[in-house]
């Protein structure tokens, strides 16, 4: 996997936009937006302050190592949808959950 492909995925896999990576980095969100689609690669400098940014090593930003917990613990369509019900009123969270609990047998 090339660089840009690889620092999108672990941006994402953390839940960042490119505006919140710009804003832990004080680099340019269209600099950002240039490493990840591959027109440009970051100097040494800003690849530690990359990874440091994103709680990785150089290793895992540049693909000469896999991230350890790269596969997602849930499934993204399945998150979103948690975050938007938790997100209802009390009552309707609770219907959620009888039938979360009857789809799961639980």
């Amino acid at each position: 996997m090339d660089f840009g492909t690889n620092l999108q995925l672990i941006r994402k896999e953390k839940k960042l936009t490119q505006q919140d990576l710009s804003d832990l980095t004080d680099y340019d969100k269209r600099m950002i937006s240039r490493w990840e689609g591959g027109n440009t690669k970051p100097n040494i400098e800003a690849a530690v302050v990359l990874a440091k940014a994103l709680g990785i090593s150089l290793d895992v930003l540049t693909g000469i190592k896999p991230q350890q917990a790269a596969e997602p613990l849930i499934d993204p369509e399945l998150s979103k949808l948690l975050s938007l019900a938790a997100k209802l009123p009390k009552k309707d969270i609770a219907t959620v959950k009888e039938v979360l609990r009857l789809i799961l047998g639980r």
